[in-house]
């Protein structure tokens, strides 16, 4: 008999709870911009990521060693960097929302 109708305000609008709900979202969009500027730094390193990889790997493609084992050692770094090129890549365009 007692009971409050659903038809009145809900407790976030009644006085006194103004400054929690100030409060609540403005560290709701703290929240939020905290988690852009997260998502562009890891979408920065990413990048810098392939690139140096891919860099890395053009440049052990110009390397000649002057042996037969040098050589087998550059062939296998440039097929490292390679590979990790194209896994952050991979993470890269993912991230972006490209999927895998």
């Amino acid at each position: 008999m007692g009971a409050i109708p659903a038809t009145t305000e809900p407790a976030a609008v009644m006085p006194g709870n103004t400054d929690m709900i100030v409060r609540t979202a403005r560290l709701a969009f703290q929240i939020e911009a905290a988690e852009r500027r997260e998502y562009a730094a890891k979408r920065e390193r990413l990048r810098a990521l392939v690139e140096f990889h891919y860099t890395m790997a053009d440049l052990l493609a110009r390397t000649d060693s002057w042996s037969p084992e040098g050589q087998a050692k550059v062939h296998t770094e440039r097929a490292k960097h390679m590979d990790a090129a194209q896994r952050y890549r991979a993470e890269l365009k993912q991230l972006e929302g490209g999927g895998a």
